[in-house]
């Protein structure tokens, strides 16, 4: 997958820029709230 992406942009930086914005920046929200939450239920009683 990385491989089509990567080829695909490899002549437009810019492109490939905003697409792994585009893929990490949910990836990156949802893996810390779901740390947050794991913390917070964790430091519960």
């Amino acid at each position: 997958m990385h491989f089509l992406i990567y080829g695909g942009l490899g002549r437009n930086p810019a492109g490939m820029r905003a697409v792994s914005h585009l893929l990490l920046r949910p990836i990156l929200l949802s893996s810390t709230t779901l740390l947050s939450n794991s913390l917070a239920f964790s430091s519960l009683p």
